[in-house]
């Protein structure tokens, strides 16, 4: 305790804030001189500097009392204020403020362990004297340096900076709920970002998680500044070499199914450029990004649909050109068949385009879902013509196999039988398009074929009228 004297402590303490900040005057001169004096060894120094801290977060900044709080951090202040007076450990010609951030980056982790207690402290008084707090150390700490590069090298070597060691702090913190400590943490974050001796995007994996649960906070100061940095950083992504594109991408699936609309709107956005930055190492990936995308295609937000419906028909190029193995090929078949069945018609559409562009023949259809191909002959029932004619693509591309081709016919004669309706309001959609694809002799033909050997001879009568009426019309 003799480090601040009892008077100096008692006077933190007070209600009156200008005896307070009397007080953590007072606190600066003591570090002042503690900088200026001459110990055996540099760690001797540096133990007094962590002491006045400590004494400062545990009996004030821990404290319940209102007053205490509001006078540790002052006082935390003021020992940045103190350390940033060490100008004669180096040349003068080396700028002050450079010489300062080195002293004060010592127990900048300590300084920032302690104020991230006070996170969750609703008291507009301490809020913003730890928002002081903040901004006094980033100033000092990570002002940018203008030093020729002889000078900059003896800054750096002088004391090197424990970034490592904050960022496991930063870390620790990213995940908090509250808005107050998110805005520090992304102060913190942003000044970090702005240093050219870190590598942010290295600890990317670390933080992303965090940063995109900012976006969905209620202040909306918060929701701006995280989606600024989060843009900054995916700018930067382009043309880094420290991304880790498959654990990143693995948060980006999860946050692309949230209901938060920015959110959902971010983590498409970084998948889409992801999907180019990264397409070898997100191979393994490549279904679940076919199901985030073919769900965001529906989405109510048109700025979700659009970057999703762009990001889809790429991906559909990238996936074609990638030759993945048949494991990666039937995993986006099992996503696509799955989505067949959804009620909305875009998405039925696109998971047609998905079989299509995956160029399968029968044989590997059969195989790799039970029940894909009757998915695939119920396409061609659907009320939407525009599905209709998008699963006649698909089956037109796999009936040159003939056994195929044989089963698409038994089965649109077997529905259109069944249901007298079908014949009224698909066969003509349905068998012209066959033709177009598949030739009208083969076609007429195999009809032909299969309606000798009818014995509902009512419905042979009816399909032999329509395929005449057909005929004019080809």
């Amino acid at each position: 305790m003799a480090l601040i004297p009892r008077h100096i402590r008692r006077n933190l303490c007070k209600r009156n804030s200008e005896i307070r900040v009397y007080a953590a005057n007072e606190i600066k001169k003591i570090v002042e001189k503690v900088q200026k004096k001459i110990f055996d060894s540099p760690h001797e120094k540096e133990k007094v500097i962590k002491d006045i801290i400590n004494l400062l977060v545990t009996k004030f900044v821990a404290s319940t009392v209102e007053n205490h709080i509001k006078g540790g951090l002052m006082g935390l202040a003021a020992v940045v204020g103190g350390l940033a007076t060490d100008t004669n450990v180096l040349d003068p010609a080396v700028p002050h403020l450079e010489v300062a951030k080195q002293s004060i980056f010592k127990f900048l982790n300590k300084i920032f362990g302690a104020i991230c207690k006070l996170f969750a402290y609703s008291d507009l008084a301490v809020q913003n004297a730890t928002r002081v707090t903040v901004e006094f150390a980033l100033l000092l700490s990570y002002k940018k340096n203008f030093l020729p590069i002889d000078k900059q090298d003896i800054v750096r070597n002088h004391s090197e900076p424990r970034t490592e060691e904050f960022m496991n702090l930063l870390v620790e913190r990213i995940n908090t709920p509250n808005p107050f400590g998110r805005k520090i943490l992304l102060s913190w974050i942003k000044v970090m970002h702005n240093d050219p001796e870190v590598d942010m995007l290295g600890y990317l994996l670390n933080i992303i998680d965090g940063m995109f649960n900012m976006l969905s906070d209620p202040d909306r100061e918060v929701k701006n500044e995280a989606a600024t940095m989060l843009s900054n950083f995916l700018r930067e992504t382009k043309i880094s070499q420290s991304v880790d594109y498959v654990g990143v991408s693995q948060v980006l699936l999860c946050k692309a199914a949230l209901p938060d609309k920015l959110t959902r709107l971010t983590a498409i956005t970084w998948i889409s450029e992801f999907i180019q930055l990264g397409k070898k190492e997100l191979v393994p990936y490549f279904a679940k990004i076919v199901g985030v995308m073919l769900d965001s295609i529906s989405d109510n937000d048109y700025a979700i649909r659009k970057v999703a419906n762009q990001t889809n028909k790429m991906f559909r190029k990238i996936v074609k050109s990638s030759n993945a193995d048949w494991d990666v090929v039937r995993a986006i078949l099992s996503v696509v068949a799955r989505n067949l069945s959804s009620e909305c018609t875009k998405i039925r559409i696109q998971s047609l385009k998905w079989i299509a562009n995956l160029s399968l023949n029968p044989a590997e259809i059969l195989s790799s879902q039970d029940d894909l191909l009757d998915k695939l002959l119920k396409m061609l029932l659907d009320p939407s013509t525009e599905v209709v004619r998008q699963a006649l693509e698909v089956h037109a591309r796999m009936a040159k196999d003939v056994q195929y081709f044989n089963r698409l016919i038994a089965y649109l004669l077997d529905s259109f039988r069944v249901q007298n309706s079908l014949l009224q309001t698909h066969a003509s959609l349905i068998i012209l398009q066959m033709c177009e694809h598949l030739g009208a002799e083969r076609v007429y033909q195999k009809l032909a074929a299969e309606l000798k050997e009818e014995k509902d001879l009512n419905f042979a009568l009816i399909m032999e009228q329509n395929l005449a009426y057909f005929t004019g019309v080809i």
